[in-house]
């Protein structure tokens, strides 16, 4: 499923999440570094499509970089801690 057939309510965590980091990279914040490019996106920590929540808790705010890394397996994302 594409991310704009997604329902409203994982848009809305997404916007949410976005919104609590700030719109920066979640990832660069953590290592210090220089986030490359203004745009982030949301990416489920548990993925969407195996029922992941659409829930803020759920999503982890990354650069386009650390979201391909993510997807590419060269990045793990386990749990996202408050």
């Amino acid at each position: 499923m594409s991310k704009h057939n997604r329902p409203q309510e994982h848009r809305t965590a997404i916007n949410k999440a976005k919104e609590q980091a700030d719109h920066k990279c979640e990832i660069c914040a953590l290592f210090d570094e220089e986030q490359a490019g203004s745009n982030v996106e949301g990416h489920h920590v548990m993925d969407y499509g195996f029922k992941g929540e659409a829930d803020s808790e759920n999503i982890i705010v990354v650069c386009e970089k650390h979201h391909n890394e993510i997807h590419t397996g060269d990045i793990s994302i386990r749990k996202k801690y408050p």
